[in-house]
């Protein structure tokens, strides 16, 4: 009898349910967060475009960045400590908080002192929800499925592009019918609770780094013994920027330029997200996860360069497809690079991977939204001749459209450069390390002839 018979916490039917609940878990992530993103622009223009014209989208593009500093402070500071806290008491904890943020968010009303500090409470706690629940989930897939990392992380994140998919219908049929945002934000409470209530069934075996005998300290001092990981980190910080930066601003400057509700886009980045990430557990069987990464960026570079310089419908809704199949590689495929590399840094290093991808957001959202500002003011002639435009009216419009094709033309060097370091990164690391592997296996072919 093997140890996974009698040790129910890794038989295969636990294991199973240990996935499904962070697969449900991440919905609810995706689930809320696409209902966020479809309402920015309605967040912005009820609570910002009267009260502060001129800075409204760097108001906006504030409470959708500080999301990401909760996300990221809870990533740096939580997953060293998850087997000691107990798995399931995080993930408990991080979904309670992730409502709790949407409810205060609910509450916020239009026109008060306090409704930007409000706003931007909720969104904080959201992060910080939301970071609870990746702090667990990242870590534990690899450790569920040690020999199919890369696999099972794509797998796992399908879920954020389904729960996008159905937030982005819900959030179009409900806002046609007129209905109000909070009702829509309420909506994003279900998930959370579901997965709440299957934490009751299930028991979660430790991670890899715990699995594998690494001490505290040893999971510590791996980041020093081996300070590669530090590159990888870094190159996260801006590799999640060509994620979160599109995927924020789609509703407020891709509807500018070409006239089509950024939901609809949104919706139609989730289904590529879904098709990539499917068909990515698939292409890692044949190649690196180097190599997807290295199209990601491309991908994401062309694209954004054809939503900025193009308002045909035809090419808007082709750039977007290829703007969710380049986004959805880049976080599943960079944490499994970390977890392959360098799995004896276990939940630590995964938690400052997911951390710098967030913070990127944090810094580079509430940035594009001050580029957006200084470009549509600079296309109005001035600040007081912005003021003096009427909303909606045509020269209103052609500052905002001038502003959104302008923010993402400059942004498109950022994807265009990392590809250039993801084909560095194979020239000299992969590809190396298949030669050495091939010459190894030559070498015992011809020892043992």
């Amino acid at each position: 009898m093997t140890d996974k018979t009698y040790d129910p916490v890794h038989s295969p039917k636990n294991i199973s349910r240990a996935f499904l609940v962070c697969w449900v878990a991440l919905f609810a992530a995706g689930f809320a967060m696409m209902l966020k993103l479809s309402f920015a622009g309605t967040l912005k223009a009820a609570f910002f475009d009267t009260t502060s014209p001129l800075n409204s989208a760097a108001l906006i593009g504030g409470i959708l960045g500080i999301t990401y500093l909760g996300f990221t402070v809870c990533n740096t500071v939580l997953p060293p400590f998850i087997d000691a806290l107990k798995i399931k008491r995080v993930l408990f904890a991080g979904l309670v908080i992730f409502n709790v943020g949407f409810i205060i968010m609910i509450v916020a009303e239009p026109g008060t002192t306090e409704a930007y500090d409000t706003l931007w409470l909720g969104a904080l706690l959201h992060g910080v929800g939301w970071g609870c629940i990746e702090s667990v989930v990242n870590p534990v897939v690899p450790s569920l499925y040690p020999d199919d990392k890369a696999g099972k992380l794509n797998r796992l994140h399908t879920s954020w592009p389904l729960g996008w998919m159905l937030a982005g219908l819900l959030a179009i049929s409900f806002e046609s019918a007129s209905f109000d945002w909070r009702y829509m934000f309420a909506l994003s409470l279900l998930p959370a609770c579901f997965a709440l209530v299957m934490l009751f069934f299930v028991q979660f075996p430790p991670t890899e780094r715990v699995a594998n005998g690494v001490s505290f300290l040893g999971m510590c001092k791996e980041l020093f013994v081996k300070p590669g990981i530090f590159v990888l980190i870094g190159i996260m910080f801006f590799a999640l920027a060509c994620e979160t930066v599109p995927q924020n601003w789609l509703d407020i400057v891709v509807g500018q330029i070409s006239g089509i509700k950024g939901t609809w886009l949104l919706i139609y980045v989730a289904v590529a997200y879904l098709f990539a990430r499917g068909l990515a557990e698939f292409a890692l069987k044949h190649v690196h996860a180097v190599t997807i990464l290295l199209f990601a960026c491309l991908a994401i570079f062309v694209s954004v360069l054809g939503l900025a310089m193009t308002s045909h419908p035809v090419v808007t809704m082709a750039a977007t497809a290829l703007l969710g199949a380049g986004a959805a590689l880049l976080w599943p495929n960079m944490l499994a690079i970390v977890s392959e590399r360098y799995p004896n840094t276990g939940s630590l290093g995964i938690g400052l991977m997911c951390a710098a991808g967030m913070a990127s957001g944090y810094v580079v959202v509430p940035w594009m939204g001050e580029l957006y500002d200084g470009f549509k003011v600079a296309a109005a002639g001035g600040s007081e001749a912005f003021q003096a435009l009427a909303t909606e009216s045509p020269e209103w419009l052609a500052a905002n459209v001038y502003a959104a094709a302008r923010s993402f033309e400059l942004f498109s060097i950022l994807p265009l450069a990392l590809a250039g370091y993801f084909l560095i990164d194979y020239m000299l690391k992969v590809r190396k390390t298949r030669q050495q592997k091939k010459t190894e296996l030559r070498s015992k072919y011809h020892y043992a002839k």
